[in-house]
Formats: C-alpha cells, sequence, structure tokens
C-alpha cells in the first residue's frame, strides 16, 4: 500500500511539474488555476487587457470588434464594435479609453468602450516599423508603448526589435526607441544563466546555432515593479526589462501550454495573464503567478 503511494505520489508531481511551469530550470512564473478555453470567435485573439476583477477586454486580428470577457462567467459578456474588419493587434486602457493598435502603427482611440461608444479616434503614430503587434499603458510615464515584430525600417539592425514611446500630450511618437529587445542582449544573458535557447542547425557549417526571431507579440508593465514583460511568441520567450531597459531576466515558455502567445497583461495586484492563439487547437488564457525571486531582482 505505501508503495502504491509512493509512486501515486510520484506521478502527481510529474503531472504537475509538466503542466503547471514555464519549462525553463530558472522558473520564474507558475501556472495557476486551470487553463481557460476561450470561445472559437477568439480563435485569433491577438492582445487583451485587464479590466474588472474577474474580465479582460480582447481584440482578434480580423475583426473591428472589442470583446468583453468574463472567465468567472466563461463567456462574452460584450462586444464593441468600432471598427472594419482589419489587422488589429494590441489594446490597452486608461480609465474609460481603450485603444487598439492596427499593425500598421494606426491607433484606435475608443470613448467609452464598455457602456457605449460615444467616438472613435484615428492617430497615425508613424512609427518606423512595419508591423507592429504589442501595445501597452506606462502609467509612471503617462506614455503608450508600441513594440515591433521586425526591424525598423531601412538600415536598422536586423537583430533588434524596438518599442517607442506614444507621448499621450503631444500624440506622437518619440523619436529614439524607449526599449531595444537585443538578439545580443538576450543570448550573453541566457549564456550566463544557461538559459537553453532555440536553436537550428547550420546548413553550411552542421553545428547548431542559436535561432531567435524576437518577433515582439505582447508587452506588459509588472505594475509592482514596473518591469516591462516582452513576449515573444515564435521563440517562446518571455523577457523582461527594467524601466532603464536593463534586460532582467530570460524565461522559455512551455508550448503547449503558450503554442502561439499573443497577449499579455498585468492585474493591479501583480496576476499575469497570458493568451494564446488557438493555432490547431482552442484559443486559451492562463494565469501566472511571478516568483518573489524573478520580483526583487534588480
Amino acid at each position: 500500500m505505501k508503495k502504491k503511494f509512493i509512486n501515486g505520489l510520484v506521478l502527481l508531481v510529474i503531472a504537475f511539474t509538466v503542466l503547471g511551469f514555464i519549462s525553463n530550470p530558472s522558473l520564474s512564473s507558475e501556472k495557476e488555476g486551470p487553463i481557460i478555453v476561450l470561445p472559437k470567435v477568439l480563435h485569433e485573439i491577438s492582445g487583451l487587457t485587464d479590466l474588472g476583477p474577474t474580465t479582460i477586454a480582447c481584440v482578434q486580428d480580423e475583426k473591428g470588434i472589442i470583446f468583453i470577457y468574463d472567465f468567472s462567467k466563461g463567456e462574452i459578456t460584450e462586444r464593441i464594435k468600432f471598427a472594419e474588419d482589419g489587422d488589429y493587434e494590441g489594446i490597452t486602457r486608461i480609465n474609460d479609453v481603450m485603444y487598439v493598435l492596427r499593425s500598421d502603427g494606426v491607433l484606435f482611440k475608443v470613448e467609452k468602450a464598455w457602456n457605449e461608444v460615444t467616438s472613435v479616434q484615428l492617430i497615425d503614430t508613424d512609427i518606423p516599423a512595419k508591423d507592429n503587434e504589442a501595445l501597452c499603458y506606462d502609467e509612471k510615464n503617462n506614455r503608450l508603448l508600441i513594440g515591433s515584430k521586425v526591424k525598423s525600417g531601412k538600415g536598422s539592425n536586423k537583430n533588434e526589435r524596438k518599442i517607442y514611446a506614444f507621448n499621450l500630450e503631444t500624440e506622437k511618437i518619440e523619436d529614439q526607441p524607449a526599449f531595444i529587445v537585443s538578439k545580443d542582449d538576450v543570448t550573453d544573458f541566457a549564456d550566463k544563466n544557461n538559459v537553453k535557447l532555440p536553436t537550428k542547425i547550420d546548413s553550411k557549417t552542421g553545428s547548431s546555432k542559436v535561432d531567435l526571431k524576437l518577433g515582439i507579440s505582447g508587452i506588459s508593465i509588472q505594475p509592482k515593479t514596473n518591469d516591462l514583460y516582452v513576449l515573444c511568441a515564435n521563440d517562446f520567450l518571455l523577457l523582461s526589462y527594467n524601466e532603464n531597459g536593463l534586460l532582467k531576466s530570460v524565461d522559455l515558455l512551455d508550448k503547449e501550454l503558450h503554442p502561439q502567445a499573443e497577449g499579455i497583461t498585468f492585474y493591479k495586484n501583480g496576476d499575469l495573464f497570458i493568451s494564446n492563439e488557438g493555432v490547431n487547437n482552442e484559443p486559451t488564457l492562463i494565469k501566472h503567478h511571478l516568483t518573489p525571486n524573478l520580483l526583487n531582482k534588480k
């Protein structure tokens, strides 16, 4: 009987480890609670932001609709049409105002989104990058941050992805990027901290080499530390940067839990939610808890 109990306990521990954690041994977060399966209409979910204690607002990259989802009820409670069909990639809110990012860098400023739409303003940000997928509100600096999936225009470093600040007072993009996601920085950090990054075989040498695309798919600021968290879906990476742009952590996302992590948001209490496009399965929303060692890193 004792042997059966021990074997069962071992299996339980193994199952919890596989299903519950980010795969990097330097664990920075744990899965909390069940995986929330989202409705089929959110199969292409591309961005989300917090609303109430049990609600999020999200967009999917084909419809000009803001979806209000209540995960305590497991249903969409409201659909707010703000534009025609298009490639919508990010969403954030400032009090009663929603901002939605289209991939070409155009922002849609939606007033009173969860009661009724009183106005929709289109803002052409003139951001240098052509394919933009990430948007978040930086409350401390009263600005929006916009993350690019590709390099920023001709002559820019192909191994860098830039995050630009949109000044909310002037409604203009700042000339210099607020953050730079660098392949060299990520690789150096991973080497020093024993993080195994994605690799591929070099066709010329036959040896293995690091293979990073660093296409930014989502960004959000942790409210207790003001660190910026960056999702790179194609690389299954979650990165964090301090306010000065210094890389603090590099973590591998579990490929089964996060087959295509496109959205990220924090609640005021520090709870982290990541949304995943359906790919070949169902779209999901997963809550994570950041461990104290990550929060205390300087």
